[in-house]
């Protein structure tokens, strides 16, 4: 279920499709889900959400390094592509079942203001440089994220080094 809805979007995942694409017959899989929508937040709540930090990136005490900052993008990249999927921010921010609103802001909660906190957390104990909006750093990191994987618009490594280069000198304490 929740790879077809990373691969096609959620309109693509009915109960015969995922019996298609499973080959689990259609019996089982009403004996666990009584309908589409009960299939499709199950399969949502099973999407992990825990980001990277950017204080894993550095040594303990010290600030975090361009080259740190660099991979911990790639990193972020990677969980957006690997964990969630594109068509499935795409459904999320297209969509108003409200199921699945639901589900889009506890995403929000856990993935967005997550990783602001961290952003937070990282300028107040010296590893990035205060003073510099958490918001806009977030917004600018992950709206590029999700719209690199959107669109496949160049290699995840290729965007963190652009984001990188933008960032570094606003954000960066070395």
């Amino acid at each position: 279920m929740l790879r077809i809805a990373q691969q096609e979007g959620f309109g693509a995942t009915s109960i015969d499709a995922v019996v298609a694409d499973s080959g689990v017959a259609k019996t089982t899989i009403y004996r666990r889900y009584a309908d589409r929508k009960e299939m499709l937040v199950d399969a949502l709540d099973h999407i992990a959400i825990s980001i990277p930090k950017p204080v894993d990136y550095c040594e303990a005490g010290k600030p975090l390094t361009r080259d740190a900052f660099r991979d911990y993008i790639a990193e972020l990249g990677a969980f957006v592509e690997d964990n969630v999927g594109t068509r499935v921010f795409g459904s999320l921010i297209a969509t108003a079942d409200p199921l699945v609103v639901a589900w889009r802001d506890r995403f929000e909660e856990s993935f967005y203001d997550q990783f602001i906190e961290d952003i937070e957390d990282a300028q107040s104990n010296g590893t990035l440089r205060a003073g510099v909006d958490p918001g806009v750093v977030g917004a600018m990191v992950v709206g590029a994220v999700i719209l690199r994987s959107t669109f496949n618009v160049g290699s995840a490594k290729l965007l963190a080094k652009r984001i990188t280069e933008v960032l570094w000198p606003v954000i960066g304490v070395n």
